[in-house]
């Protein structure tokens, strides 16, 4: 499941609109995308945080992205 999710997360983030907020990088988008319980989602989305192979910002709600390819959308 892990790998679905970061497959995922990639897609979102090479499309995502910053101009537009959206709660697709959520623990609970992720659950509704997937058909698990959020918490679920949040701990694999953790793991994965824990992995280094995405970020997580501390905001409300948590949003995680695949590093890399957002700082290449915001030019970092």
């Amino acid at each position: 499941m892990e790998k679905e999710i970061l497959n995922y997360l990639k897609q979102q983030t090479e499309l995502f609109d910053f101009n537009n907020q959206s709660d697709l990088f959520t623990a609970k988008k992720i659950a509704e995308k997937f058909s698990i319980k959020r918490n679920t989602a949040s701990h694999y989305l953790n793991q994965l945080a824990k992995e280094e192979l995405i970020v997580k910002i501390k905001t409300r709600p948590v949003i995680f992205f695949i590093e890399k390819h957002l700082k290449r959308r915001i030019s970092i």
